[in-house]
């Protein structure tokens, strides 16, 4: 299995596939193809939440992440979702499925 991004695919010119170009490497022939949209691991948010975590002293894990508790709180009167709430929903907080499980949450207070 290589992972890698490919630059150009094409059809094999015998017919078994796809010629696939990925940046640094020689041409690649495929029966099967797999894409995926990639997951950025940074913490969303950028410098508002850098500001945020600083200026209001908010607990965050080792990787950058809000440590939040089940309510969704991250402190006093803070709440969050989607991928800021990853920690506490897991890794659907970012669908449709975990809004929802965030949605009730927040409402259950």
């Amino acid at each position: 299995m290589l992972q890698a991004e490919v630059e150009r695919a094409t059809a094999d010119p015998l017919g078994r596939g796809a010629l696939l170009q990925c940046a640094g490497q020689p041409p690649i022939a495929a029966q099967h193809v797999l894409l995926a949209t990639g997951f950025d691991p940074a913490r969303p948010g950028g410098a508002l939440v850098d500001h945020a975590i600083e200026g209001l002293g908010l607990p965050v894990a080792s990787c950058g992440y809000p440590v939040v508790d089940g309510r969704l709180e991250w402190g006093h009167g803070i709440h969050v979702t989607g991928p800021l709430a990853e920690l506490e929903i897991g890794p659907v907080a970012r669908n449709i499925i975990g809004a929802r499980l965030a949605g009730e949450r927040l409402v259950r207070g």
